[in-house]
């Protein structure tokens, strides 16, 4: 039915996309460890530096945030080519 949904759409934002945005944007939360996990692998690579990501900061915030808004494309393109 989401493939039906995504195909109907052609232009904009497709609903069902839309709507995953929202949900995620609102709702989500960083499973227990997460953030501790993803700013020491990332600390590690060189990508951030140590403390930058501590739980509550705002660089903190501004990554979940950008998590949040990749997360539904991912999920909706597993969807669509992924078969469980």
């Amino acid at each position: 039915m989401l493939f039906l949904t995504l195909q109907s759409s052609a232009k904009g934002i497709p609903p069902a996309l839309a709507e995953l945005r929202q949900t995620v944007a609102t709702q989500l939360q960083p499973p227990t460890g997460f953030q501790q996990e993803l700013a020491s692998q990332a600390e590690e690579g060189g990508l951030i530096s140590p403390g930058d990501w501590s739980e509550g900061s705002e660089k903190w915030t501004h990554a979940w945030s950008a998590i949040c808004q990749v997360l539904p494309c991912l999920l909706l393109h597993a969807r669509l080519y992924c078969t469980i």
